[in-house]
């Protein structure tokens, strides 16, 4: 291949913006000097990255800026700063390696391009501190990506085909293959195919993008503290996603298609999975069973975004054992607030067998809202912000005593559905703290049902609409159950759009009397 049908391949095939002369700036992490030496002249790669060698140091590759480097079989950049100089720099089509062991090596190098042989592949090998660093790389047939140096490929965008086999990406060297936060000429972005799985250290694949939708199977793992902070990452046929470190999967935003039977989430660390929002979406019918979601850190899923559908065309034959159903082993709330507040959102015919929050004051499930199960024993829901809790569909089995819905916001409650059910379970309530509207709109159109199928009769407690059209359009139904009372301020319940239903018997929220006979809806 010459330079001519490099440079139209990376222009073609690689959807990157090259960067512009880079510069200094706060944050970003810089050339490997180990005492700046006055005397040496700078030295700029083509790229301006900052390739001045130390004393001591003796590249060997490229002594003149923007050369090219084209070999058969491999590409050997040993000493600190090597490569760092060259402009573009092919190997193949037999390319069995491209090794960057010293520190700055390869570093900013726009137009790397690999071809290896199948099945043997080529290895990439980026270990020197800051090696591959800024740089841009397409490859094909790849048998093994090492980013195994401090800061190793950081700031890089590669797009590389694996062998048949599969490759991992394995971005082990602390601070490697990461972004810059809030700087996108220092954005990460990995494009691999015929992958399998990926395994980020510290920090190393923060704020960074990964795509890796071949994936052949393999694990998700960010295994050190803040690995996959922030980062985007849409990956598929997986058989674990780990988050196990202080805020390993922090603010990430990961989507997994079709992981495999006995798929499992494990959050293992302080704030691990805190704000992640995580997507799971099967399309293939033999995927029946998940083992598990596992927080069991203090506040390990605390504000997670969990969405899990199984989604099969009405047209699709299916055949035991396979499913249109996906089951859930268990959800696990191991820690100290492990799961405050955190958000499921489950298809229909997703289902969740288990559900086991930390007792005693942990308040491991405080606030959790999408799995029944999981909400036994709740102290209230409150719905904070405008449209805090609009449009919501929402069950609560056996919450605590004096469980209460506090409606705080305009609109906050807005057309959300919230069912109470209670039953002779150990846990079962015996009186409820009732519902609080305390904005104008704030239960416009809210359902609340309480659905109590137990022995004894439950005092519902009292119903307040406070503001104007607090209560518009809301209706308060309860079963095997008593509203105490319901207070509305002036134009809080307007006539005949709020109501209450005792036992099917109806009286409007303005004339409610406890013990009044109603007539039968």
């Amino acid at each position: 291949m010459n330079s001519k049908s490099i440079a139209v391949l990376l222009s073609t095939t690689l959807l990157f913006t090259p960067q512009s002369v880079l510069s200094w700036v706060s944050g970003k992490m810089h050339a490997a000097h180990h005492g700046y030496p006055d005397y040496i002249p700078r030295v700029f790669g083509i790229n301006g990255q900052d390739c001045t060698p130390d004393t001591g140091d003796f590249p060997a590759m490229c002594p003149e800026v923007g050369m090219s480097i084209s070999e058969a079989g491999k590409i050997q950049c040993t000493h600190n700063f090597d490569c760092c100089t060259c402009g573009t720099m092919y190997c193949g089509p037999d390319c069995s390696q491209l090794m960057c062991n010293g520190d700055s090596s390869c570093h900013g190098v726009q137009g790397f391009v690999l071809e290896g042989n199948a099945p043997v592949g080529t290895d990439i090998n980026c270990n020197g501190d800051l090696s591959c660093m800024e740089t841009r790389l397409w490859g094909t047939n790849i048998a093994h990506i090492g980013c195994t140096g401090d800061g190793s490929c950081a700031y890089s965008q590669w797009d590389v085909t694996c062998v048949s086999s599969g490759c991992t990406l394995a971005c082990v060297g602390d601070d490697s293959c990461r972004s810059e936060l809030g700087m996108p000429q220092y954005a990460a972005l990995f494009v691999v195919r015929n992958s399998l799985g990926f395994i980020c250290a510290s920090h190393a694949c923060q704020w960074g993008t990964y795509s890796l939708l071949s994936n052949l199977g393999g694990k998700a793992v960010c295994g050190a503290e803040r690995a996959c902070q922030g980062a985007t990452v849409n990956i598929n046929n997986i058989d674990s996603l780990g988050c196990n470190a202080m805020w390993a999967c922090g603010n990430a935003t990961i989507l997994v298609l079709n992981p495999q039977n006995g798929f499992s989430v494990s959050c293992n660390g302080f704030q691990s999975c805190k704000g992640m929002t995580l997507e799971i979406a099967v399309t293939d019918p033999s995927i029946t069973d998940f083992l598990d979601i596992a927080c069991v850190g203090p506040e390990a899923c605390a504000d997670l975004k969990v969405t899990i559908t199984k989604v099969i065309p009405v047209n699709t034959v299916v055949k035991a054992p396979a499913s249109r159903d996906l089951t859930i082993g268990e959800i696990t709330c191991g820690g100290a607030l492990s799961c405050q507040n955190a958000v499921f959102d489950l298809g229909s015919n997703v289902h969740v067998e288990l559900c086991g929050c930390a007792g005693g004051n942990t308040r491991a499930c405080e606030g959790l809202l999408g799995i029944d199960s999981c909400m036994q024993g709740l102290e209230k829901m409150e719905c904070v912000g405008v449209n805090g809790c609009a449009n919501m569909m929402e069950a609560i089995s056996n919450p605590a005593d004096n469980f209460k819905l506090f409606c705080a916001d305009p609109f906050s409650c807005e057309n959300l559905v919230l069912t109470v059910k209670i039953d002779d379970h150990a846990l079962a309530p015996s009186f409820l703290g009732g519902v609080v509207c305390a904005a104008p709109n704030a239960c416009k159109g809210l359902r609340f049902f309480i659905i109590n199928t137990g022995t004894n009769r439950v005092n519902a407690g009292d119903i307040f609409c406070n503001a104007p059209d607090a209560c518009l359009g809301a209706a308060f139904v309860v079963r095997q159950a008593d509203i105490s009372s319901v207070t509305c301020a002036a134009g809080a319940c307007p006539e005949y759009e709020c109501s209450t239903f005792t036992d099917n018997q109806y009286q409007p929220c303005l004339d409610f009397k406890a013990t009044a006979t109603a007539a039968t809806v």
